[in-house]
């Protein structure tokens, strides 16, 4: 009968004997201490991901501390931009790559069947500067996605020693090509990747890409590939420059031509063959916007966030939207049930990411609320799921 009277008590909330024991309040107390560890832990959690987040920035070398110089010759460099529909942003970041004063410089656009007026662009720069080549891919071969096929015509199309594949929104520093073929020169390298300055229109659209990005750095740790890790690998879409003997000993694009991460799929494609790769900042040498707003960054992650974060398996896609998710959900838990401890983690969590912020070119106020942005990348993950999901993908 006690266990008849204790579960008649926590159902109508008052004790089975007066002075007796209060199985309520037990159950409400053990309830509390359960939800107060899993805060706890899963503020604990985001602490340790964005402090290794910090010191994988920390430690990368920066492009703006190399030295470049002086040589008597500098070896050539072909820069493949390929483009669709990017005609508000092609002209000035084209133009900022022109003005950079590489000594020994061509440029391969390749218009990949844009429907705006790209390929009008690309043609007046090619009138301006005799630099410039411009080739124009009509229709897509059987078997390649686009971008894939655009990398390959423009690879085809050019001869020079050291190729750079880049983004058609990436603006450059007046030095910055000469510092990183330095760099590829000096340290004798096959590969070099270059984390640009992100920046946004909306604060809260930046914020959400630092969180992104810290996400990033502190799970997967692509700096390991610095240390010489024989399974480690990076590719940076804005900046990927690459030796052209070391490219040619590869299968080259048609090994890659249904990769969805072109750009961490050519540094898998090359460390496969052994090639020596480097990752460094140059947060002031190159700047991109990548999203000009958090709805863009979804439907922009969406295509094929699900396949690269999380192999395209689904338990993986579920624990990582719950990682994302748990942690400001604990912060907000905490401020309503008061426990102070925790508002001095997240206060201390907030105040290390804006460091962080300030350490790769984003604004104060973006780095403070970047920490509680987890909800929106899991969001991403989601939607990138079941699109795949709807495809057939899985």
């Amino acid at each position: 009968m006690s266990g008849v009277r204790v579960l008649v008590c926590c159902i109508h909330d008052s004790p089975a004997h007066p002075g007796g024991p209060q199985p309520v309040h037990s159950c409400r107390s053990a309830s509390m201490t359960i939800a107060y560890s899993v805060a706890a832990l899963s503020i604990a959690g985001l602490c340790f991901v964005m402090f290794r987040s910090f010191l994988e920035v920390l430690g990368m070398p920066r492009l703006e501390e190399r030295e470049i110089g002086a040589r008597e010759e500098w070896p050539s460099l072909c820069v493949v931009v390929p483009a669709r529909d990017e005609a508000l942003t092609l002209g000035p970041a084209l133009r900022s790559l022109l003005a950079s004063g590489y000594p020994s410089l061509e440029v391969v656009l390749v218009n990949d069947r844009s429907t705006d007026s790209t390929g009008d662009v690309m043609e007046a720069l090619a009138l301006e500067d005799a630099r410039v080549c411009v080739v124009h891919v009509k229709t897509l071969p059987p078997g390649w996605l686009g971008k894939l096929n655009a990398l390959r015509v423009g690879t085809e199309r050019s001869q020079s020693t050291i190729m750079l594949f880049a983004d058609a929104d990436v603006l450059y520093g007046p030095d910055t090509l000469q510092r990183a073929v330095a760099w590829l020169e000096d340290e004798r390298l096959d590969q070099l990747a270059l984390l640009p300055g992100l920046r946004s229109q909306s604060v809260f659209a930046e914020a959400v890409i630092g969180h992104f990005g810290a996400f990033f750095m502190g799970v997967f740790r692509p700096s390991r590939v610095n240390r010489d890790d024989p399974d480690a690998f990076v590719g940076v879409g804005a900046f990927n420059m690459v030796r052209r003997s070391t490219f040619e000993r590869t299968e080259g694009w048609e090994w890659l031509r249904l990769e969805v991460a072109d750009d961490v799929g050519l540094g898998y494609l090359l460390s496969r063959h052994g090639a020596k790769a480097r990752f460094g900042t140059a947060i002031s040498g190159l700047a991109l916007e990548w999203y000009p707003s958090v709805a863009a960054m979804v439907r922009g992650l969406e295509k094929n966030l699900y396949i690269v974060g999380t192999g395209a398996r689904l338990p993986y896609a579920l624990l990582m939207v719950v990682g994302l998710l748990i942690p400001p959900v604990a912060i907000l838990l905490s401020l309503v049930a008061q426990w102070h401890a925790l508002w001095g983690a997240a206060l201390v969590l907030s105040l290390s990411s804006t460091r962080y912020a300030k350490m790769v070119g984003s604004s104060p106020i973006a780095g403070a609320i970047s920490p509680f942005c987890g909800p929106l990348i899991a969001w991403a993950v989601w939607r990138s799921a079941y699109r795949c999901w709807r495809s057939g993908f899985v």
